[in-house]
């Protein structure tokens, strides 16, 4: 999920602050909430596949440098 569709709809909360009744931007910030969770999860997942391909890297490297020695 893109962070700058969350920062659209946490604008259109500001928005609608004074506006829409209470009940309305409850739902609107548990949307959003709800984003930020996604969004979490996803940076998460990225920093395990990040370490994932790091091991491989390492062990890719080790036989390498191995061989030249």
């Amino acid at each position: 999920m893109l962070t700058t569709i969350l920062l659209e709809k946490l604008l259109e909360i500001e928005r609608q602050v004074g506006h829409a009744d209470n009940l309305a931007i409850r739902k609107m910030l548990m949307d959003a909430e709800a984003d930020v969770m996604r969004v979490h999860q996803e940076l998460i997942e990225t920093l395990e596949q990040l370490r994932r391909l790091g091991e491989q890297h390492k062990h890719c490297a080790q036989p390498a440098a191995a061989a030249q020695a």
